[in-house]
């Protein structure tokens, strides 16, 4: 069976929506007898709903099937979006002359894994290379580093350490930051 939990509270009627009051369940879609593996296929869920599904087994004994008596149950949110990461310093098109952090902020709905970010030379077309410390990553291997959250599973702002040496006067550099949710988007 398929509850949604939140906002409706309605159980999944086995074909589209989620509209019975009481909870019905539904034959897997296909079972792999060898390691009795199920998939069911779902109706379509909703961004930012909370879903309840349980699981109950009947075995094949005649005339009536033994019936699982402890059900097994999972609640989770239905994520689809993308969280969003944003450089806040330096300001895009800025020209500044010392750089030790660069910083951003993070908007996610629930809850981010991690915030990733690199830097590339826009003159030689080459990206940051941690290990080396230079701009050496052809486009093919560029790398992206994991950022610091302003406290333990916090990204909403964000910092990643620069040595401001390492760049040159004059030149353009393009920052790339991205999100990643608990969901993987």
């Amino acid at each position: 069976s398929i509850k949604e939990v939140t906002p409706g509270g309605f159980y999944w009627n086995g074909i589209s929506t989620f509209s019975q009051s009481s909870e019905n369940f539904y034959s897997a879609t296909s079972l792999t007898t060898g390691n009795s593996t199920w998939t069911l296929t779902t109706p379509s869920l909703r961004h930012g709903y909370t879903y309840r599904i349980r699981v109950k087994a009947t075995d094949n004994v005649v005339p009536i099937g033994n019936t699982e008596v402890n059900l097994a149950s999972a609640t989770f949110v239905y994520d689809i979006q993308y969280p969003t990461a944003t450089v806040t310093s330096p300001a895009n098109g800025a020209v500044i002359s010392s750089l030790v952090n660069i910083t951003g902020t993070n908007v996610e709905e629930f809850l981010t894994s991690n915030v990733y970010i690199t830097i590339k030379d826009d003159v030689t077309g080459l990206w940051w290379s941690q290990g080396s410390s230079t701009f050496s990553l052809i486009n093919a291997l560029k790398v992206y580093y994991a950022v610091t959250p302003q406290s333990p599973g916090d990204f909403s702002v964000w910092s990643w350490a620069f040595d401001s040496s390492k760049l040159q006067t004059g030149r353009s550099y393009t920052v790339q930051v991205y999100a990643v949710d608990q969901a993987g988007n």
